[in-house]
């Protein structure tokens, strides 16, 4: 008897031990057997910015410093475009729009939080295989609020989406060309701000102007996230 209460036993923790260990981090086990698990959702975001020109240029991901560049005080239009890459409607999503530094809020569905630079709107009940679009604009410093060693300055607006368990992030670069005339700039540096916030401003400086005829040229894309 005693025996077979021992085996009883060890099979007892056996199939404990098995079940505990088959719980996802996400999911629940059930009182008296099985387990729950949130839905998993599929989405995935692309940020594109828009090329500087008369009446607006197309739409692209990122402008390196050899791309047309925005000047001062000019309007950046940015396209958000959130899809649904699941088989399962998403109940609701949230999308965070960081704007960098010298990029200050326009126009975009949400609201705009001044204190970190961030614009949060929700999405609601897209179906499977849909998308939807969105329009940011920003309004760039005006010229004497820009770092004045710099003669072209890189700015990064970075776009995240998430549910409870996921995210998904983009990014678009692109160049401010300030209206300097006869002053030399030192050679080229990229200036990074550390990692630990939202935002990361690249700051990239033009040859001296003996050499402004040479084109340099840096394309920078961020994208992190389950997808």
């Amino acid at each position: 008897m005693k025996k077979l209460f021992t085996l009883i036993s060890v099979f007892a923790f056996a199939v404990l031990l098995f079940n505990v260990q088959s719980v996802s981090a996400d999911c629940t086990t059930i009182y008296g057997g099985g387990q729950s698990c949130p839905p998993s959702y599929n989405f995935d975001i692309n940020k594109l910015v828009q090329t500087p020109g008369k009446g607006g240029g197309t739409f692209v991901d990122n402008l390196s410093v050899n791309d047309p560049k925005y000047s001062p005080k000019q309007n950046v239009t940015f396209k958000l475009t959130v899809k649904n890459t699941g088989d399962k409607t998403i109940p609701t999503l949230t999308v965070v729009d960081t704007f960098p530094s010298y990029l200050s809020f326009v126009s975009g569905a949400g609201n705009y939080n001044s204190s970190n630079r961030t614009l949060t709107f929700t999405i609601s009940n897209l179906e499977a295989g849909k998308s939807q679009e969105f329009t940011v604009v920003g309004k760039l410093s005006d010229e004497n609020m820009m770092p004045s060693d710099q003669a072209t300055i890189c700015l990064v607006n970075y776009a995240q989406v998430s549910d409870n368990s996921t995210q998904s992030n983009d990014s678009s670069q692109f160049c401010v060309q300030k209206q300097v005339l006869g002053k030399v700039f030192p050679a080229p540096k990229v200036v990074t701000t550390p990692p630990t916030g939202p935002e990361m401003v690249t700051l990239v400086g033009l040859i001296p102007a003996a050499l402004a005829g040479f084109a340099l040229r840096k394309k920078f894309t961020f994208r992190g996230g389950e997808k």
